[in-house]
């Protein structure tokens, strides 16, 4: 885990939360909580250019005192390269989760050293290998012309607040039970806050040549109360971390049978504009949705109730996600069942194919 901010936990139990700076030689946790100073930086040039007005659902409208803060350092610095690049890149692309995700692949600022190659993936959305590098040395270059790391240090107090807020909040949430229904296990699983950023969470992963991953759940705050940022209740929250932490089980799984999945591509046409409307605009992204969708809904069964598996559905059918239960269905009956002969999700994810395969019967 690379955050400079870590969360201890004992072995016995993963959440027995304290929040500390981890010495050289200290055990770094699995789980982590806190304002990572990367998706800082970015969300100041993003909020700086032209994307919070475009999309405004990217960004919180919120006025509160640190947000006043950071108009007053950096507004100055809104004509800067990076300003003026990323206005260039996100309209072809480089939008959504692809800065996200390309950042957390970079150590702090304003260095922002590489930490493992950066995937293709991310390389395309900028506009190729070049245009991700000008950016990020782009990026750098804004860190030091505006004391980013300064600033940074100015909010630690402010910080710390919302770190612990948030800590509070989701004290029993256990990244494991997504290891155990997985059957994969992580590297660390790391939820980063951020102020200026819209309500809803992007799920990211940083994956090493050892084929561990870093996951990430990165939120912004849904309301504000009495000049507090609040980043939703405890258990809306776990349904929002479940999701964003499953992205990172359930993408590469789905991207491994990418051939198979694009079969059952015409199963698109009835949902398309719902799933555009969100975003979500090929078929592989929305089979990625289905299935974490799916798993979030057997964990609301196993963690709330009936009651609040059949408010998952039906939700998630309302946006569009008609093909969820069937899932749930063949989760319930026969993954869950029989984990002795379907070990992890890739094990089984040609049962799930066999849904599609289904669906695509029932429309012809």
């Amino acid at each position: 885990m690379k955050n400079s901010t870590a969360i201890l936990a004992t072995a016995a139990t993963l959440l027995a939360l304290v929040l500390t700076s981890c010495a050289p030689d200290a055990e770094v946790a699995r789980f982590s909580v806190g304002v990572d100073q990367r998706m800082e930086l970015l969300a100041v040039v993003q909020a700086l250019s032209s994307y919070p007005e475009q999309l405004p659902m990217l960004f919180n409208d919120f006025d509160f005192e640190f947000k006043a803060n950071f108009r007053e350092h950096f507004t100055p610095f809104a004509e800067h390269r990076a300003v003026e690049l990323f206005d260039e890149m996100w309209p072809q692309g480089f939008s959504f989760d692809a800065p996200v995700g390309a950042v957390l692949h970079y150590g702090d600022p304003p260095e922002l050293e590489p930490i493992v190659t950066i995937p293709e993936y991310y390389q395309r959305r900028a506009g190729g290998a070049e245009r991700l590098d000008e950016f990020i040395e782009e990026l750098r270059n804004f860190a030091r012309d505006t004391d980013f790391v300064s600033f940074h240090k100015a909010n630690a107090a402010y910080y710390r607040g919302l770190d612990e807020a948030v800590r509070t909040q989701i004290g029993d949430i256990n990244p494991d039970v997504l290891e155990q229904y997985y059957g994969t296990r992580q590297n660390s699983f790391n939820i980063i806050l951020v102020p200026l950023f819209h309500q809803g969470a992007f799920g990211p992963r940083v994956t090493y040549e050892d084929g561990t991953s870093d996951v990430y759940s990165v939120i912004g705050p849904t309301e504000l109360r009495g000049g507090e940022l609040f980043f939703l209740g405890p258990d809306d929250l776990k349904h929002l971390i479940w999701h964003e932490f499953s992205h990172s089980f359930v993408n590469p799984v789905v991207d491994s049978f990418a051939q198979q999945v694009a079969q059952y591509a015409a199963l698109l046409r009835p949902i398309k504009q719902q799933m555009a409307d969100q975003a979500y605009q090929d078929w592989q992204t929305v089979v990625y949705e289905h299935v974490v969708r799916a798993v979030v809904a057997r964990l609301a069964l196993q963690h709330f109730g009936e009651q609040a598996y059949r408010d998952t559905i039906n939700k998630e059918v309302a946006r569009g996600f008609i093909y969820i239960e069937p899932i749930c269905d063949a989760l319930a009956f026969d993954y869950e069942p029989n984990r002795d002969i379907y070990t992890d999700l890739t094990s089984f994810f040609p049962k799930i194919l066999d849904v599609f395969k289904g669906e695509m019967r029932k429309r012809r």
